[in-house]
């Protein structure tokens, strides 16, 4: 397997996930342990899913992936929407600008 794809892309993903607990750290010390909780544990179960070859097939509709992408889209969701995600995201203008560059930027090109 080449490297990147086995170091690069998990590095990615632990270093996000990193990134997500350390800002819940600073924001709200009571739920960080729920919240790294969650990360582990959705890492847990896509990376045995990877592992098994539970997610090697594409040919599938929808792939099998899929679940555990919607899992975490909504797990992101209630984070950004609870009382420890809105001094993560209120306060910061990148959000802001995020959103700006995807909405106004994508649509009027």
């Amino acid at each position: 397997m080449d490297p990147v794809v086995r170091f690069g892309i998990g590095g990615l993903a632990m270093a996000v996930a990193a990134v997500v607990a350390g800002m819940v750290w600073v924001a709200d010390r009571r739920r960080f342990p729920a919240v790294l909780g969650a990360i582990i544990a959705i890492m847990a179960i896509q990376f045995a899913a990877a592992a098994s070859g539970l997610l090697r097939p594409w040919d599938r509709t929808p792939p099998l992936i899929a679940p555990l992408i919607a899992i975490a889209l909504v797990l992101t969701v209630l984070l950004a929407f609870s009382r420890t995600g809105m001094p993560l995201s209120g306060n910061s203008p990148f959000p802001r600008s995020l959103l700006f560059r995807f909405f106004v930027c994508r649509w009027n090109s």
